[in-house]
């Protein structure tokens, strides 16, 4: 049975993502989910939550993030395509130096991209 703790209580390493989705792509590599999903671990990172919820609301047929479920372990992101990785990694970077705004101020930023 998989634990269902939300990803935003259980992420770590965001540093760690960053430097992974700013690599160069390579024509066979169209999926990241699971270096993300494998980057699980104790902690707490509530920017990069966010981030994740906005990424998987462009990738899905969602019109908001409180349509989102709860991401959770076994929550698997849809593969991007190489094209969209730098808009994310932009997306992050801008994130991650958000990390001193409040969780609803931050929220409103991700609904503006």
């Amino acid at each position: 049975m998989f634990n269902s703790t939300p990803i935003h209580n259980t992420i770590y390493d965001p540093l760690g993502i960053i430097s992974f989705i700013t690599q160069p792509q390579s024509s066979d590599q169209y999926n990241w989910s699971p270096f993300i999903l494998s980057s699980l671990s104790r902690g707490s990172n509530d920017v990069l939550h966010f981030a994740l919820r906005h990424l998987s609301l462009c990738c899905t047929k969602t019109t908001h993030l409180k349509s989102l479920p709860t991401i959770s372990h076994h929550y698997e992101l849809l593969p991007l395509k190489p094209t969209m990785k730098q808009e994310y990694s932009t997306l992050y970077k801008e994130l991650l130096s958000s990390r001193s705004k409040e969780p609803g101020e931050l929220l409103r930023d991700i609904n503006k991209l």
